[in-house]
C-alpha cells in the first residue's frame, strides 16, 4: 500500500507542477479569443470560397498550401445547382 500511495503523490505532484508552469505563462503569452473567428473563417473559406467573416485578416494566397476542390475538403454538402 505503501508504495501505490507514493507513486499517487508523486503523479499528483507532477500534475501540479505542470499546471503551474503552464498558468504562470498566460502573462506572457498572447489570448486566443479570438480564434474561433479565424477559424469560422477559415471554413466559410473552404466552403463557399468567400473570405467576408474576417476581412482584416485575409490569407496570404488562397491556394498556396492547400486545395479546396479536393474531395473531402467541404464540411457542408454542396447543393445541387440549376
Amino acid at each position: 500500500m505503501g508504495r501505490k500511495r507514493f507513486v499517487a503523490v508523486v503523479i499528483v505532484l507532477l500534475v501540479l507542477i505542470a499546471v503551474t508552469r503552464v498558468l504562470l505563462t498566460y502573462k506572457l503569452t498572447a489570448q486566443g479569443f479570438d480564434e474561433p473567428g479565424h477559424v469560422a473563417a477559415a471554413i466559410e473559406l473552404l466552403d463557399r470560397g468567400t473570405y467576408a467573416l474576417d476581412p482584416l485578416h485575409p490569407p496570404a494566397h488562397p491556394h498556396r498550401n492547400w486545395n479546396p476542390t479536393l474531395p473531402g475538403w467541404r464540411t457542408v454538402p454542396q447543393l445541387a445547382r440549376e
